[in-house]
């Protein structure tokens, strides 16, 4: 299993070998991309940092300049999930869980409209500044079922925290070149494992989504839209050039959000999908590289596109005939 990873140990280790390994908190794990571009000078990037530039490398750089986040239910559900399953001795450092309380009228009545009581809101406003998610039993109560489908399908294919899997390895290689295409300039690419057994050949990825995922076609779909593709590439790729093994597989576990019963579908992504989302991440890195060295990231007027009916739409038109 892999040790604990400090910041120092992974500057030093991309300054000399170009490429660091380790386990990490997830929350430092974010907090040293920005310590790490400062002090390399040089572009940090993520799977999710490149897919946003991809579809837009002028919003990506006024999001990344303002401090644009990306929050939404979506993304608070997941985030609790996976700390459930991945990293459960955390849940205290970063939730806090009680119900939420409501005012009182002078009469000691609860409030007509019911308001939360100020106090609350001023103590949940503080441990929100802490970095303390505050959360409703009921929200945790949601996020526990879910987590333990997800929990139970890992368990089905031998995979027990800490027995047969690790959690929360990040990786950092430092490029100067992809597919034999020098950079123009050098690129740090992070990515953080979520399951990572211990031997075989595979990777894993833990994804909670609202889409109903019996629905085999939806959830092939959704690996398109959202690149995960690129991220399964990437994460394989990194983790051979780490550690000189060679795994050629990445699965990923999907696990609905929405009505019960809770279910969750297993995709995997072998040597063929991989060397298409490769071929993929490597025009993007070329083309971020090439967008902070010139710093020439497009216009505000995007170019037209003329509109022809696409394989998906021709297929339901099929299917609907």
């Amino acid at each position: 299993m892999f040790e604990m990873i400090t910041y120092e140990q992974v500057l030093e280790r991309l300054q000399t070998d170009g490429y660091a390994i380790g386990a990490v908190n997830p929350r430092e794990y974010h907090k040293w991309k920005g310590m790490l571009a400062e002090a390399l000078d040089v572009p940090v990037t993520s799977k999710s940092d490149l897919s946003d530039f991809a579809a837009c490398p002028l919003r990506y750089r006024y999001n990344k300049e303002n401090g644009v986040k990306k929050c939404s239910d979506a993304l608070r559900l997941g985030s609790l999930v996976d700390c459930l399953v991945l990293t459960p001795e955390l849940f205290t450092q970063e939730y806090l869980c009680e119900p939420k309380r409501v005012a009182i009228t002078k009469d000691g009545k609860p409030h007509a409209k019911g308001w939360q009581d100020p106090k609350q809101k001023e103590e949940w406003e503080a441990a929100e500044a802490k970095g303390i998610t505050v959360l409703t039993p009921e929200e945790l109560a949601k996020a526990k079922v879910i987590a333990q489908r997800a929990s139970e399908h890992l368990a089905e294919r031998g995979l027990i925290l800490g027995q047969t899997f690790q959690s929360q390895v990040a990786m950092w290689v430092c490029l100067r070149s992809v597919g034999g295409v020098p950079l123009a300039c050098p690129v740090v690419v992070t990515g953080m494992m979520d399951i990572l057994p211990l031997g075989g050949s595979s990777i894993w990825d833990l994804k909670t989504t609202s889409m109903p995922v019996e629905n085999e076609l939806k959830v092939m779909y959704t690996l398109e839209d959202f690149h995960y593709g690129v991220q399964a590439a990437l994460y394989t790729d990194m983790y051979n050039l780490c550690t000189d093994e060679q795994r050629d597989e990445f699965s990923f576990l999907f696990t609905a959000t929405g009505e019960l019963p809770v279910m969750s579908r297993e995709v995997t992504m072998q040597t063929e999908a991989l060397e298409f989302y490769r071929a993929m991440y490597e025009r993007w890195l070329v083309a971020f590289a090439l967008a902070h060295a010139t710093g020439d990231w497009g216009l505000h007027t995007l170019p037209r596109k003329f509109y022809t009916p696409s394989m998906r739409e021709r297929k339901k038109s099929t299917q609907e005939g």
